[in-house]
């Protein structure tokens, strides 16, 4: 994919920031809004002034970067992003069912059945409560990747002398044990800190203001429309994703489309979350209007 945007004249660049759960979602959309001021600052130098022009920047991310991309342009202005590219990403973190306001619905871990992967269940509930900054990683392996590709392969793959740690492991594991859908607590506790906020609906209202579709609801409610407001926006979702319903993009991209936003939606029939880990060949994309 990368040669493929060189070759039209696109340089791509691509981030880290700190993940959960020792950073929150504020410390990582700081870490987005610092990486594009230093692309903006950065790259002229770089690449040259001739060959880069910042303040033509289109932003994309994936679930848990397609959440940051979107809102991160409800914070970018001077110039916003030609576009946003959303795949899978949340929206609306009060429509998941770790917000339920009946607790006794919110999914539970020990509904599951016992953990049986690598490292205890208390050891990864412990993890999910550290908040200790020298522990923060800035990259980590999607579920079960080491179940996938041995050390070797992947020093092979990356050229590099690579293994796998008990750290990287552990956190891989507790990705999976408290993936949203699974458990309440992943989002809750390990995403949003909710320790740090002395009633419910302190931690309600940090979710909705780390929600890009309720700032732009209380903005369009402010009477701001257009082009102004937001980027023109495009969202890849499978219509069969458990941890980010499609839901999320369908009531987003109606928000924007109501708002005068140009909207594009291409949504995969039946797929799961991380549709897009295999090749498919596709004459067009299914758009869903209204």
């Amino acid at each position: 994919m990368s040669p493929a945007f060189r070759q039209r004249g696109y340089h791509l660049v691509s981030h880290n920031y700190r993940l959960a759960p020792q950073a929150r979602l504020d410390d990582q959309l700081a870490d987005c809004l610092e990486a594009v001021a230093w692309c903006r600052e950065n790259l002229p130098s770089i690449l040259g002034s001739n060959t880069v022009d910042v303040d033509r920047y289109v932003l994309c991310g994936e679930s848990a970067g397609g959440h940051l991309v979107t809102l991160m342009g409800t914070h970018l202005f001077d110039p916003p992003p030609r576009a946003i590219i959303d795949v899978y990403g949340v929206v609306d973190f009060l429509t998941l069912s770790a917000f339920d306001p009946d607790p006794t619905k919110r999914p539970n871990r020990s509904q599951q059945g016992p953990w049986t992967g690598k490292f205890s269940e208390d050891v990864l509930n412990s993890l999910l409560r550290d908040r200790n900054p020298a522990n923060i990683l800035t990259d980590a392996m999607p579920w079960n990747e080491f179940e996938r590709f041995t050390d070797t392969q992947l020093s092979e793959r990356w050229a590099t002398d690579f293994r796998y740690t008990d750290r990287v492991l552990m956190q891989a594991e507790l990705h999976m044990m408290h993936a949203l859908g699974v458990s309440a607590d992943g989002l809750r506790v390990g995403v949003m800190h909710s320790e740090k906020f002395t009633s419910e609906e302190e931690l309600v209202a940090f979710a909705s203001s780390m929600s890009p579709l309720r700032i732009l609801q209380s903005r369009f409610e402010q009477g701001q429309r257009g082009h102004e407001l937001y980027s023109p926006t495009a969202f890849l979702h499978g219509t069969g994703d458990e941890s980010v319903p499609v839901e999320q993009s369908y009531a987003m991209a109606k928000l924007l489309r109501e708002a005068g936003v140009p909207v594009v939606e291409c949504y995969e029939e039946g797929e799961p979350h991380v549709f897009d880990k295999k090749y498919t060949v596709s004459l067009a994309c299914p758009r869903r209007s209204g």
